[in-house]
């Protein structure tokens, strides 16, 4: 009986335990998300580079 007791109580708290998992979901990226995605990481990639090109923009804001 007191193994029947402690298997229900283990139990129990596993279910506890999963219940404060929370899963992130955070869907498909827009091609807009996307494309900063790849632009951050090309930059990681290569520091200097980026900065190079980035440099050489001839913006109005910059």
């Amino acid at each position: 009986m007191k193994r029947f007791l402690v298997l229900i109580f283990v139990l129990q708290n596993l279910t506890f335990a999963e219940e404060g998992k929370k899963l992130y979901l955070h869907g498909e990226p827009s091609h807009t998300e996307q494309a900063l995605l790849e632009l951050i990481n090309r930059a990681r990639v290569d520091p200097y580079k980026e900065a190079v090109l980035l440099d050489k923009l001839d913006t109005t804001y910059s």
